[in-house]
């Protein structure tokens, strides 16, 4: 879904960069280096959250495993009151702090959708002023409205998209090494010469307990 923003959002930057520099001319670049810099912090988060990804599924794969082992021997773990030693609070506790290192890189991109537009903005009229280069009522309007413009594409879509893909390329890297694991041989029962007989008993006696009288006997 938001895939397409990787490219629109500096496609969309270079065209408001060149109409800013027809408006207001040098200082227009102040604020797109803010934006550019904001680009690259984002490509770092985009690594940070392939990163926190990738040990967030092995995290939660450990955990799974644990849970699994503990269902499959509940029995033994109640009957020598191993319920302290077994539980998985280790497992979850890792894979929480993944998740919430995660939850912070998420809400940093999105505090940058409020908070970048406003900075490009101020940064850009500094520069002019201290340039003392005259702006008039107009060009302020269009500086804003072009700089707003930036802000749903580069500020908010962009980094959703880098989280995404980089989330993807961890998911398709897990599908990939589990579609290349090894074939399990498949252990089929060798049957007898004759292909009728599969068990062959005489005089065998079986009862579910010493009261009852057995089912089968001597057969």
């Amino acid at each position: 879904m938001f895939l397409h923003y990787l490219w629109v959002g500096p496609l969309q930057a270079i065209a408001v960069t060149a109409l800013l520099w027809m408006e207001i001319g040098i200082p227009c670049l102040s604020g797109m280096a803010v934006l550019i810099i904001l680009l690259l912090v984002q490509s770092c988060f985009g690594m940070l959250f392939s990163s926190l990804r990738s040990e967030t599924a092995a995290v939660t794969d450990d955990r799974i495993r644990t849970i699994s082992e503990v269902i499959t021997g509940i029995r033994t773990i109640k009957m020598y009151a191993w319920e302290v030693i077994c539980r998985p609070y280790y497992h979850i506790e890792k894979e929480i702090s993944r998740i919430l290192k995660s939850s912070y890189l998420r809400g940093m991109n999105l505090a940058s959708f409020f908070t970048v537009s406003k900075i490009m903005i101020s940064v850009t009229f500094i520069t002019n002023d201290l340039l003392d280069n005259v702006i008039t009522a107009s060009q302020v309007f269009v500086v804003v409205t072009l700089f707003e413009a930036l802000r749903f594409s580069s500020t908010l879509y962009f980094p959703m998209a880098v989280e995404k893909v980089s989330e993807a390329v961890v998911s398709i890297q897990r599908i990939k090494h589990f579609l290349l694991l090894d074939e399990i041989p498949q252990h089929k029962p060798q049957l007898p010469s004759d292909g009728k007989t599969i068990v062959d008993v005489q005089d065998f006696t079986a009862f579910w307990d010493k009261v009852t009288n057995p089912p089968f006997q001597n057969c």
